[in-house]
């Protein structure tokens, strides 16, 4: 039957493979989803976890090498295309493990010199009640105390990022909100205290706009309190990088305190990273680490 015919009456008539399709290659590349760095990042730690995720349906413990790492992360990006496996575990795998460990190190070398590390919190007085308030301020809280080592925890529970720190819970309108918290006070209680101490004090926050979206305040802040030397900002949500500044640098340096003015499209400034302290790594076959990765079966990759 002619071609012609078959195709002019579809409806009666249908045309069939000369041959049986081939199946795609299992080595055809995933469709790439990761373009950046710091997506890269947050893909990884997500995928590969160094402490228990306490979620078994979809993470396996395992021992994986970075080779392992490097095959898998190239599925999903074309960012080290051009990088050899050694490059890529110079450059990113090893932060897996070390990121935390390394950002820890710092602080507990300050604590060695005899710095107080302090943690401070802040939530917009936004439309959530006040069980929601509390369970987001208690999540930042354990976050400032156990990746940050903060001895001292201090909490605006209801202030604007742009709202200067010396205007800043003047009055007690959020006190059942702090009763719950179990903290060492509010701004007011944070900016007396740095004032009355004579010790070296390194304030640690959660995003810059943990602390403000006013550079001018930080200039103030470190002007009126000579026993505050450092400022730690943890971004780990957006980017997996920590900055720790030398507050007479910092007030000394536009690009820098541009940062907290800038903090609203803050995405990677490419200043201090735990990754630039990482000594080279062990040869490539060579560097395993046993971490928690989620199973292709129990989770989406």
């Amino acid at each position: 039957m002619k071609k012609e015919r078959i195709k002019g009456d579809p409806l009666s008539y249908k045309l069939y493979l000369d041959e049986t399709p081939k199946e795609e290659s299992a080595e055809k590349r995933k469709r790439v989803e990761l373009v950046t760095k710091a997506q890269v990042k947050k893909f990884m730690n997500e995928v590969f976890c160094s402490s228990e995720p306490n979620n078994q349906a979809i993470y396996d413990k395992k021992t994986v090498s970075t080779e392992d790492i490097y095959e898998i992360i190239n599925d999903y990006t074309t960012v080290f295309r051009e990088k050899s496996r050694h490059s890529f575990a110079n450059d990113l795998a090893d932060s897996i493990c070390t990121y935390l460990p390394k950002y820890q190190e710092s602080l507990r070398n300050l604590k060695i010199d005899g710095y107080e590390i302090i943690g401070y919190a802040r939530k917009s007085p936004t439309g959530e009640n006040v069980t929601s308030k509390t369970r987001l301020l208690k999540s930042m809280v354990s976050n400032l105390k156990e990746r940050s080592l903060a001895t001292k925890i201090f909490v605006s529970p209801c202030s604007w990022a742009s709202s200067p720190l010396v205007s800043r819970d003047l009055q007690d309108i959020s006190q059942v909100i702090m009763d719950d918290l179990s903290v060492d006070g509010n701004t007011q209680d944070l900016l007396a205290y740095i004032h009355s101490v004579d010790h070296n004090i390194c304030l640690v926050t959660i995003d810059f706009g943990g602390i403000t979206r006013r550079s001018e305040d930080i200039i103030d802040l470190v002007e009126a309190n000579p026993s505050l030397k450092k400022i730690a900002v943890d971004t780990f949500a957006q980017s997996n990088d920590v900055f720790i500044f030398d507050t007479e640098k910092l007030i000394e340096d536009n690009a820098l305190l541009q940062k907290f003015d800038n903090s609203r499209n803050y995405c990677s400034f490419g200043s201090f990273r735990l990754s630039d302290l990482a000594e080279p790594p062990p040869p490539f076959r060579q560097a395993e680490t046993m971490v928690y990765r989620q199973s292709e079966t129990g989770g989406n990759i």
